[in-house]
């Protein structure tokens, strides 16, 4: 993750300059001995807040960028073979296949297409006071996701079943943004204790690696009804498996509309 804030001054004279400089070495020393004073505090009582919010240290103007890419290193590894049997009522009707290769070539012989998340921002935010008690904040991020799912080698073990192949990386989708943000804050009293505050932002959901059901080179399964025609409790190949009544619904729903 690549992160980058920069707080804005405010133009004006020489002069003017120098004395923002003297304002900000007093709002150092003062935010020192507070700190110092918390410090205390935590040895008497064996709890402080050493950070609490303080509108006089915030940054007036405030742009950034953030850049993230998150990797989801999730696959079925093949440890636990590629058949699992589904027991019902007392008999093994169903089985489950999966698309794995053999545990010891993973990484070699197959690999799995891993799901990844590209995203990018940049923001801006300014603080406003109209007035004495009175603060606004206005600010507005744009955001950028590419979900998103590297390059898969597929060698099945069940190759009679699944077909050997390698999928190509490939982008889900692409989306862009922007999240607008609007603050008001209200000293009722004028001494910095007492305050109202409404806030209004928007906010997306991060994708993640919440396609992955789409990743051809990820996680996939089948499960069919078994057969066994030879009851001997063992699969033996394609010809002990049936669609299961859910398959042959949706295969019998498509046939209809075509």
């Amino acid at each position: 993750m690549l992160r980058g804030v920069a707080d804005v001054d405010e133009g004006g004279s020489r002069g003017e300059a120098a004395h923002r400089r003297q304002r900000q070495r007093a709002g150092q020393r003062r935010g020192l001995e507070r700190v110092l004073a918390r410090l205390r505090q935590a040895a008497d009582t064996g709890h402080a807040d050493l950070f609490p919010s303080d509108p006089e240290r915030q940054p007036r103007h405030q742009v950034g960028y953030e850049y993230i890419f998150n990797h989801y290193r999730q696959a079925i590894n093949g440890q636990s073979g590629a058949i699992q049997y589904l027991p019902r009522n007392g008999q093994t009707d169903q089985i489950q296949l999966a698309d794995v290769g053999t545990f010891a070539d993973l990484g070699n012989g197959w690999q799995p297409g891993y799901d990844d998340n590209t995203m990018f921002s940049i923001f801006a935010q300014d603080r406003w006071s109209p007035a004495a008690k009175l603060t606004l904040t206005f600010g507005a991020r744009f955001g950028h996701q590419r979900p998103h799912y590297e390059q898969g080698t597929r060698n099945p073990i069940l190759a009679d079943v699944f077909p050997k192949m390698t999928v190509p990386e490939r982008t889900i989708l692409s989306r862009s943004n922007i999240a607008p943000r609007i603050g008001l804050a209200y000293d009722l009293f004028g001494n910095g204790k007492t305050a109202v505050k409404l806030f209004y932002g928007r906010y997306y959901a991060i994708y993640a690696n919440n396609f992955t059901a789409l990743n051809p080179g990820g996680a996939n399964y089948r499960t069919y009804r078994f057969l066994d025609q030879n009851h001997n409790g063992v699969y033996d190949g394609p010809g002990e498996l049936a669609r299961s009544s859910r398959q042959a619904a949706a295969a019998a729903r498509r046939s209809t509309r075509t």
